[in-house]
């Protein structure tokens, strides 16, 4: 194995098929080859957050495709959004000893790499959210719990939902955009409880809702526009929509409005939102609320943002901004000051 030098490399070595997703903003789905030319710095991350890039890897062995397992890595990246080279060796040597010990064998005795800088754990909403795109991309059925859920989305009125499992509704996210689901979810989505809106709208945050139901979410909101819950539910569920328009017109709404001076909000639009801030006009209003919030806030998304690649000539382009108001002026001189752009 002297001649691998990358994690793809050995697990095609070493006779597994294997499914990757990108988890560094949502839970993205991504070829093998994306991730070979990511973990190879022939591309630059496309989600980084915290100076890293974040992946989920299930893989398989062709004789033993029942018995799947997980990893979860993150990778350092450079100024550019690259894999920095100089950790690189040593996180591929942990790394693939780690998976030589385990993919040798017939039946794997433990599914945990050693202790390392190079994993991480996922929060219960990621696992939950990560099982259910791998097992739907895998072919797999759904978990039992899915069941319950699509039992109480049918009778919302009637059915207990105190019970429901954040798996189950995992489930029911991955198939926003199948019947029954999509016209059940469309049908019935403002008559369900609210803890089940919002654990809803969690996990559709890593799927492409498309039109109608984005419909049904932004016109939640607009029925209950004091609601932060609600706004908040509606910003995480809208982030991957297909309906751009619609979403730009939502953001521009909550950005006009009380909750475009929550910090929350600001930095869930960040995180969640950060494609649509190519648009100048939502950008230049984004930046006006940001930049009247606390310095070391702007300082920090505006560190974020810019390392994203689809939005950073836009963010470099805010230092060049003609007219800057005195609140923007003074951010960006306490940026430069910092020396961390």
């Amino acid at each position: 194995m002297s001649n691998i030098n990358t994690i793809s490399e050995f697990l095609l070595h070493a006779g597994t098929d294997f499914r990757v997703f990108d988890m560094g903003r949502t839970i993205r789905p991504m070829t093998g080859q994306a991730f070979f030319d990511i973990e190879s710095s022939i591309t630059v991350a496309p989600h980084p957050r915290q100076q890293h890039a974040w992946f989920g890897l299930v893989f398989f062995q062709a004789l033993h495709t029942q018995t799947h397992f997980v990893w979860f890595v993150k990778l350092p990246l450079d100024e550019r959004g690259a894999v920095v080279a100089a950790p690189r060796k040593q996180f591929l040597d942990i790394i693939v000893t780690a998976l030589a010990q385990e993919v040798n064998q017939a039946l794997p005795q433990q599914q945990q790499l050693p202790d390392n800088p190079y994993t991480f754990v996922p929060s219960q909403q990621q696992l939950a959210d990560f099982n259910s795109a791998c097992r739907y991309t895998l072919n797999l059925p759904a978990s039992s719990h899915f069941a319950d859920v699509l039992t109480y989305l049918k009778n919302p009125q009637t059915a207990p939902w105190q019970t429901l499992q954040l798996q189950g509704i995992a489930d029911l996210a991955v198939r926003v955009n199948e019947d029954p689901v999509s016209s059940l979810l469309e049908a019935n989505f403002t008559q369900l409880h609210l803890e089940v809106q919002q654990a809803i709208c969690r996990s559709l945050e890593n799927y492409h809702v498309l039109d109608t139901m984005t419909q049904v979410l932004g016109d939640w909101w607009l029925n209950n526009p004091d609601n932060r819950h609600i706004v908040i539910a509606v910003l995480r569920a809208t982030a991957q929509s297909s309906a751009i328009e619609s979403v730009k017109a939502l953001l521009m709404r909550v950005l006009t409005c009380q909750w475009g001076d929550d910090t929350d909000i600001l930095m869930l639009l960040a995180a969640r939102h950060w494609p649509k801030l190519n648009d100048p006009h939502i950008l230049n209003l984004y930046i006006s609320k940001l930049c009247a919030q606390d310095h070391d806030l702007f300082s920090g998304l505006y560190r974020d943002l810019v390392q994203i690649p689809l939005i950073r000539t836009s963010i470099l382009g805010i230092l060049q901004w003609q007219d800057k108001s005195a609140e923007l002026t003074d951010a960006i001189a306490n940026l430069n000051q910092s020396h961390k752009l």
